[in-house]
């Protein structure tokens, strides 16, 4: 019984790691789409700043557009790591599947946090920019 415990938490940090993994991969998908769609974020900027809106406001809305998306990636892969934690002990240790609530906690937590900063990061320069320059870059 202590071998099998020691497997299953092995096992369990693997899957830990698994996670990581996918937050680390969704956050270079993430880091490209960004720098794919700047020029179309570029001209959404300049409009909103036409109209008036001031760089609080833009930095608030992309921070927090960011931190949604880092969350929902968060939780899909909290959603996977527990499938795949189900399926290890149903199917190959033939256990009774524990629940790991402490996963649905970190995992969109983690991934808000780091998808968070790194799309705050990536747009940094663009927000920071007048109005002036961002038209210019424009043409």
């Amino acid at each position: 019984m202590d071998q099998l415990r020691e497997v299953i938490d092995q096992v369990s940090i693997a899957i830990l790691f698994v996670l990581i993994l996918v937050i680390v991969a969704g956050i270079l998908v993430l880091l490209a789409q960004v720098q794919a769609s700047m020029e179309e974020r570029q001209k959404e900027l300049v409009i909103l700043r036409t109209l008036g809106a001031p760089a609080k406001l833009l930095s608030r809305s992309v921070t927090y557009e960011f931190i949604v998306l880092g969350a929902i990636s968060g939780f899909i892969a909290t959603i996977a790591m527990e499938l795949s934690l189900y399926i290890l002990q149903t199917q190959v240790f033939e256990l009774a599947a524990t629940f790991h609530w402490r996963f649905w906690l970190i995992g969109p937590l983690a991934g808000a946090v780091i998808v968070g900063t790194m799309g705050r990061l990536a747009c940094n320069r663009l927000v920071r920019r007048n109005t002036a320059q961002l038209i210019r870059r424009l043409a």
